[in-house]
């Protein structure tokens, strides 16, 4: 078992891509979708190079999704219409040591942290506000130790029928708010793999099932919580 100390490596975050033009400097993005996501903070970076470049191949089309839309993009792909899609990635100045990493990734190993990731943001996501002050509280005091456990379960648990489709390097140049101010240059290895959605949330619902009894006992609203997000848990996983 690895020990967690719930410290996630930010897997899921949503990048938009920046246009430029001959003179180097970042134009509007023109977004090919519409959506909430198009709110949310941009950050602005340019590819400097990545994997096979140099010999004249394109990027492939699950990296430019994740570059532009995160891991939504890449399952809305028709390859992955029926799967849950989970990038594992590291980034860093030094390609050798960030290739190594590549090279070591496994299912068996590293797969159960991407969806305790995901099990983790979805079940934070879903937290109400506050039933009096209306402020957002802390994942422990809407599910108790339910939270923990299903963590803890979600980790420990080898998944069955993952697929490692893809290991891929590119390199960005990262920019300041202003859009010109260089921030930092760095190697980005991300590791593709992919479930069935069937096969992924039958285990987990299975998962939650079979949890083993929690040490404080959930008071009613914690009850009404747990009760409301694992009833829904995929709704929008």
């Amino acid at each position: 078992m690895k020990k967690q100390q719930l410290e996630y490596r930010s897997a899921l975050i949503i990048v938009l891509v920046v246009c430029w033009g001959c003179a180097g400097k970042p134009h509007e993005l023109q977004l090919p979708w519409v959506g909430p996501e198009a709110a949310l903070y941009i950050t602005l970076f340019e590819v400097l190079d990545y994997q096979g470049k140099a010999e004249g191949a394109l990027m492939p089309d699950w990296v430019h999704q994740y570059n532009y839309r995160a891991i939504q993009g890449i399952e809305d792909m028709a390859e992955y219409y029926d799967s849950y899609v989970f990038v594992g990635i590291n980034s860093g100045k030094h390609y050798n040591a960030l290739r190594l990493w590549a090279e070591a990734w496994t299912v068996h190993q590293d797969f159960a942290l991407l969806v305790m990731e995901r099990v983790h943001k979805r079940l934070v996501n879903a937290i109400q506000a506050h039933p009096e002050t209306e402020t957002p509280v802390y994942p422990d005091y809407e599910y108790g130790d339910f939270f923990e456990e299903a963590l803890k379960a979600v980790a420990d648990t080898y998944y069955n029928d993952v697929l490692q489709r893809a290991v891929f390097w590119q390199l960005k140049r990262y920019f300041q708010e202003d859009g010109s101010t260089v921030d930092r240059e760095v190697y980005e290895f991300l590791v593709l793999s992919s479930i069935t959605k069937e096969v992924l949330e039958k285990q987990i619902q299975a998962l939650f099932a079979a949890l083993p009894p929690l040490k404080t006992p959930l008071t009613a609203q914690q009850e009404a919580a747990v009760k409301r997000i694992t009833e829904h848990f995929f709704d929008t996983f």
